[in-house]
């Protein structure tokens, strides 16, 4: 399924880029952008959005809420915090 996400990711990307339309909706990008990465931090995470501060976390609210990632402290630096898929999406 990784390879099915990286596709989607590379044209949600390439439309972004070229056309400055999205083709995926935020959840989903996140989504697949976690199973293809592993966890992120939470700057990585908002760099990779695409979206504001605020959309962000707002992402995140829905998507901690509906009990598809959460957010852990970094193991080797208590400070960072990583967003991790909290199970398998598919």
């Amino acid at each position: 399924m990784n390879r099915a996400f990286s596709d989607a990711l590379d044209l949600d990307k390439r439309f972004t880029e070229q056309l400055g339309i999205m083709v995926l909706r935020p959840e989903a990008r996140m989504l697949m952008t976690l199973s293809r990465s592993g966890p992120l931090s939470i700057k990585q995470a908002i760099s990779l959005s695409g979206l504001s501060y605020r959309g962000f976390y707002l992402l995140l609210n829905k998507l901690q809420e509906q009990g598809l990632v959460r957010v852990d402290r970094d193991t080797h630096d208590g400070r960072v915090r990583k967003l991790v898929l909290a199970r398998s999406i598919i």
